[in-house]
């Protein structure tokens, strides 16, 4: 095993003048002080960006944008988990100096990675081509070409984004997660200019959609490109070539990510549909609203929380217990402080924050804000922990847990729910979770800080 602070020649690209532990811990502050400006930045941009489109192309026509900008996340699992495990299998290669086996896996992921974008592609794509027109997101008064070409274009940047986000992962495998909060706030940038270009052209559906999904793409490819050329810049990099073998270990890493994913997806789904089946439209809006409220606030630290599973990994590779046991324990204590401080503030002023935003056509009281509050902060502890599981390599762990927790909190909310209305939701998934979910993930994480 090559020591990474005094690597091989063929190393070189990958050499750290400085300690391992400063350049971990650098990498954290940078991804906690870029990640959050960049989510503040982007934000405020993305108002004012839907703000202009609404104007232009009005509500109807923006709703298909919104509609298309909304699946996004719903077809992550296109990448079979892989994206993920890259996190933690390329940090690991990097924190040991394993250059060869770090060219594989990457030369390997992106290879597969861009066949099952191909596959994406001609499949979706023929879909969306032969389709009928009332199939396709029908809206009154918009013509059913914009609609299509727009679709399509959704598709062929979706297909382009499952090989193109590697990249950000191997920034954060890196210690360089401060690229991928860069290349967020470019894509936000970009998409204002955008829309204030087309605003003052009166553009329509397709250019918007354009604005909205193309730029991530465009950006994170370029990310991706300096990525890999620097993975593979060594002058033998290209003859490592596919095989068989890494493929299938990149395939059998990415697998407890995507039942993961799926868990969590019929979590969350599932949760949407209590709220609108049974507490009703009124409550569909309530739940949406004040979730909206306290998950934009969390989505400040999901930037520098990616950062703490690279870092993780690439300290356990050199089992560096010392440093996981003391940044974890500080970005716990920071992060849990600040997020318990805003969502105080949140119960006393989300009522006022909902009213002014929805015209007060939206009534939320103290005790609703004070269920969101309550199961949020309990979540943002959770991912933290979920952050660290996944730098330990412990996700069939958490794949199994979250599975539970999907199983036992939808007929819990039902029943809540038709009890004491919406707060019924997020009581539900705290007693899932806890039970199911939490205090099995507090003993596996003592057991990563103690070994």
């Amino acid at each position: 095993m090559i020591n990474p602070q005094q690597p091989s020649s063929d190393a070189e690209p990958f050499t750290l003048e400085e300690g391992q532990n400063a350049v971990r811990s650098r990498a954290m502050r940078s991804a906690l002080i870029s990640g959050m400006g960049a989510k503040v930045a982007t934000t405020l941009l993305g108002f004012i960006s839907v703000g202009i489109a609404v104007r232009v192309i009005g509500p109807v026509e923006y709703g298909i944008v919104a509609t298309l900008v909304g699946l996004t996340g719903a077809l992550g699992f296109l990448d079979f988990g892989i994206g993920n495990a890259a996190i933690t299998v390329a940090a690991r290669h990097y924190s040991t100096g394993s250059w060869r086996d770090l060219r594989k896996f990457v030369l390997n992921t992106f290879g597969f990675l861009s066949l099952v974008g191909f596959l994406a592609l001609m499949s979706l794509g023929t879909m969306v081509l032969v389709f009928p027109d009332e199939a396709l997101l029908p809206a009154e008064g918009v013509d059913p070409s914009d609609i299509r070409y727009s679709i399509l274009l959704f598709v062929v940047s979706s297909a382009m984004s499952i090989p193109l986000t590697l990249g950000s992962r191997l920034a954060l495998a890196y210690q360089k997660g401060w690229q991928a909060n860069l290349v967020m706030l470019g894509a936000s940038v970009l998409t204002f200019v955008s829309c204030y270009i087309g605003s003052l052209s009166a553009q329509g559906l397709l250019y918007f959609t354009a604005c909205f999904v193309i730029f991530p793409v465009l950006l994170n490819g370029m990310l991706t490109v300096i990525q890999v050329k620097r993975t593979l810049s060594l002058a033998d990099g290209w003859r490592d070539g596919f095989s068989v073998r890494d493929l299938k270990g990149v395939l059998l890493g990415g697998a407890p990510f995507m039942v993961l994913s799926v868990a969590t997806a019929a979590f969350s789904q599932g949760q949407s549909l209590v709220v609108a089946y049974v507490v009703g439209a009124s409550g569909a809006a309530l739940y949406g609203l004040v979730s909206k409220l306290f998950v934009g606030t969390m989505s400040l630290f999901s930037n520098a929380l990616l950062q703490l599973w690279a870092s993780t990994s690439h300290a356990l590779a050199q089992r560096d217990v010392q440093w996981v046991r003391r940044t974890f324990s500080r970005m716990f204590a920071l992060t849990m402080t600040v997020y318990g401080v805003v969502s105080v503030l949140l119960i006393a002023f989300g009522g006022i924050i909902i009213d002014i935003w929805t015209g007060s056509l939206v009534a939320v009281s103290r005790w609703d804000l004070f269920a969101f509050a309550l199961w949020s902060l309990y979540s943002f502890g959770m991912s933290q922990f979920s952050m660290l599981l996944n730098g330990a390599n412990r996700i069939w762990l958490q794949a199994a847990l979250n599975l539970m927790v999907a199983g036992a909190a939808v007929p819990l909310a039902i029943h809540w729910s038709e009890k004491i209305g919406i707060v019924g939701v997020p009581y539900a998934n705290l007693v899932a979770h806890l039970v199911f979910l939490g205090i099995p993930t507090i003993f596996a994480v003592r057991k990563v800080l103690r070994t």
